[in-house]
């Protein structure tokens, strides 16, 4: 048992009511009949000169009264409680913020565990360092409501992690933000032709994340990539494959398909990417030996193919190239020189051939731009109750048995005149 409004015990001071109603009352004796008061008037009956306690069993009634309606007011619950587990999460290490390590102290006086904002939430103890890739804030936000623990969260707000469905904070979690911080970091070496290795070289802060694109002169016999930063680990210098495109020529498309290759061309001297361009009139049996394919009509039903598929559109407005499925894009048929330049084909036909998943959970990762939290959770709080606490309030049987009390004391207070 417990009370949830305990500062309502001061109450029981009121006890000392019926106790001084008691002492000072004085119970009315029998009437007796006699013949005359002449001898009566000789004994000299003592006064009342002492505090005596009458009616034991009504004093009794009358205190247990006020007791429930104490019990009442201070919201006595019944249930089993379990000792409740209590969690700080630290989405990053601790000696990356000192000023963090006072609060942590008084934390674990006060009973916190000290885990890691990550999939499994890792004690500190057990983990020497914080795993290198984090899950997104609603996927561990579900998983930590699942083990109903008490957890107050310590993050940075990063921008990549908010991803996923918008979710309310429980009663039970506290989101406390860390100051952002600045860095930077070798993210991708890339081995073109030789002893050149073109390095994506990202710059990321609070604000905004910037990237730089330099050529580096390494000998072939060396696969690892110097830090040359501060927390930046070697990278592997990697051999990225072959991009075979197929461009299928048809008369009414032949003006497109050549600005097109011309794109492709210069995007390929831009990259320092391998690419092989192909052409053809007919489309050939099998597309298992090409990655992409420009046609003038929209892909055909290929059953289990992997290849990427580019059409022309007929619609002369929109974006000059949008994709319209998982692997098919469209590029306009008004396509020239201008919408070429205006509208940045290059970044676009970048996009569709150098998707690089591995690259892009990277810099997810890596990403320290941050936003306020409010503009991501709902107001509304959403209530949970822990499970390792199952409680019952003793409400209405407390007032029902002061109800009884209150007619059992009522009709005994009757019977006797008190």
């Amino acid at each position: 048992m417990q009370l949830t409004e305990p500062t309502y015990l001061w109450a029981l001071l009121g006890l000392l009511i019926p106790l001084a109603i008691h002492l000072l009352s004085r119970k009315a004796g029998k009437v007796v009949k006699v013949g005359s008061i002449r001898h009566l008037m000789d004994a000299n009956t003592r006064k009342f000169s002492s505090l005596r306690f009458n009616e034991y069993l009504l004093f009794s009634l009358r205190s247990l009264s006020v007791v429930l309606l104490i019990l009442i007011l201070s919201g006595l619950i019944w249930g089993n409680k379990k000792t409740q587990s209590k969690w700080v999460l630290l989405e990053t290490e601790t000696r990356q913020v000192p000023a963090l390590q006072k609060s942590l102290d008084s934390l674990v006086e006060a009973g916190y565990e000290l885990r890691y904002w990550a999939t499994g939430f890792p004690l500190l103890e057990e983990t020497p360092s914080l795993p290198a890739r984090y899950a997104s804030y609603p996927q561990l936000l579900n998983e930590l409501e699942q083990t109903g623990v008490e957890a107050i969260i310590y993050t940075r707000n990063r921008l990549a992690a908010f991803r996923g469905q918008q979710l309310a904070l429980s009663n039970q979690i506290r989101w406390l933000q860390l100051p952002g911080r600045k860095r930077q970091s070798n993210l991708q070496a890339v081995r073109l032709t030789g002893d050149s290795v073109l390095v994506l070289r990202g710059i990321t802060g609070p604000d905004q994340s910037s990237f730089f694109h330099s050529i580096k002169n390494i000998p072939l016999d060396q696969t690892h990539l110097n830090a040359g930063y501060a927390g930046t680990d070697e990278l592997a210098i990697e051999t990225l494959p072959l991009i075979r495109i197929l461009i299928l020529k048809t008369a009414e498309t032949n003006r497109q398909t050549k600005l097109l290759k011309a794109a492709i061309l210069a995007l390929k001297e831009v990259s320092g990417r391998k690419i092989t361009l192909s052409e053809a009139t007919i489309m050939p049996d099998s597309l298992e030996q090409y990655d992409v394919v420009v046609n003038a009509r929209p892909r055909p039903g290929l059953a289990n193919s992997t290849t990427k598929w580019i059409h022309f559109s007929e619609h002369p407005k929109g974006p000059v190239s949008q994709q319209t499925g998982p692997d098919t894009w469209t590029i306009r048929q008004d396509l020239d020189r201008q919408a070429i330049m205006r509208e940045n084909l290059l970044v676009s036909l970048g996009g569709i051939f150098f998707q690089d998943e591995e690259l892009t959970k990277r810099i997810r990762d890596w990403d320290e731009r941050t936003i306020d939290e409010s503009l991501f959770f709902k107001q509304a709080p959403k209530v949970v109750q822990a499970g390792s606490l199952k409680t019952q309030s003793m409400d209405k049987w407390l007032i029902l048995a002061l109800i009884l009390l209150f007619i059992t004391e009522r009709i005994l207070a009757f019977y006797r005149q008190a």
